[in-house]
């Protein structure tokens, strides 16, 4: 049986985006490590990713891998 886990970066006040759905309050952590709980170290792992639409078309305007 597959296991489904999730990895979301919110703010302290539980949003993902700005009311612009900008996420650039994220980006300023961009080089932070955060060891086990890296999201480097997490995507290693997945053999399928799930992502909503909007988070698709971002990382298809970022240029992101």
């Amino acid at each position: 049986m597959a296991r489904i886990l999730g990895y979301i970066a919110t703010s302290l006040d539980g949003f993902i985006a700005t009311e612009d759905d900008s996420l650039d309050w994220l980006f300023a952590y961009d080089g932070l490590d955060l060891g086990q709980h890296d999201y480097r170290a997490f995507i290693k792992r997945m053999r399928t990713v799930v992502m909503g639409r909007s988070t698709y078309d971002f990382l298809s305007r970022d240029g992101s891998p």
